[in-house]
């Protein structure tokens, strides 16, 4: 004798059409590319210490990177929502070096933002401040025409070299001027390190005076993310 077998009903085509879109929809992630440009204080440099004698790299990115999915996930859309950076960051480069391969690092990835940093090393070879901000119109200028939105930095401080100080500030205003009247958004670096009522480097974010530590890269992502990421999330996740 035949068992009779009851088959569970057939969803019909619109029904079948509906799950499998529902189930795209709930797998589908938005991704937003960043690239960080820059020189060593991109790249993470420590220099070496008596507790740690080799170099090591903690690039401010990875910090950043926590702190946008930290609070992504706090309002339920870290699934949602990919950021992904790409440190594009060479120790000891000039901005006449970062304009030459802004081509194949910056523009050919096609990211959604980038970060341009860069000016240090210019300022410690007695570069005037005006031809470190040519070289740095023409990265914003170039990178804003290929509709990369740009997040431009300010050069942090110096301990040590009081005389360097003064280009710093002298470059930094034409940073923000130009973000101003173009608006694009700055980040001040330099305010954000410097300490209480000086203009040197907070100490406590750096062990050679020139690049950050762990603690001085941490500050750098924190004014990052406050000054321009946090203010993109609510844009990025309008439903």
């Amino acid at each position: 004798m035949r068992e009779n077998r009851t088959l569970p009903p057939r969803k019909s085509g619109k029904l079948e059409e509906q799950a499998d879109s529902e189930t795209k929809k709930e797998v589908k992630l938005k991704q937003i590319l960043v690239v960080a440009f820059g020189n060593s204080l991109t790249t993470g440099y420590q220099s070496p210490t008596s507790g740690s004698p080799l170099p090591k790299m903690t690039p401010y990115t990875d910090h950043l990177k926590k702190m946008i999915d930290t609070a992504l996930e706090k309002i339920n859309k870290l699934k949602l929502l990919n950021v992904i950076f790409y440190n594009k960051g060479v120790s000891g480069e000039l901005t006449g070096d970062m304009l030459q391969r802004l081509d194949s690092d910056v523009l050919s990835v096609k990211p959604s933002y980038a970060t341009i940093l860069g000016g240090s090393n210019d300022i410690g070879w007695s570069i005037e401040p005006e031809e470190i901000m040519d070289n740095l119109t023409q990265m914003y200028d170039k990178s804003s025409s290929a509709r990369i939105e740009v997040i431009a930095c300010t050069v942090p401080s110096i301990i040590g070299l009081e005389t360097l100080i003064k280009p710093r500030l002298e470059l930094n205003e034409m940073i923000k001027d130009y973000c101003f009247d173009n608006e694009i958004a700055c980040v001040d670096l330099f305010a954000s390190t410097i300490a209480l009522d000086t203009n040197k480097l907070d100490k406590k974010y750096s062990s050679d005076g020139l690049h950050l530590n762990t603690a001085g890269y941490i500050k750098m992502a924190e004014a990052i993310f406050e000054q321009a990421f946090s203010k993109l999330i609510p844009i990025w996740t309008i439903s």
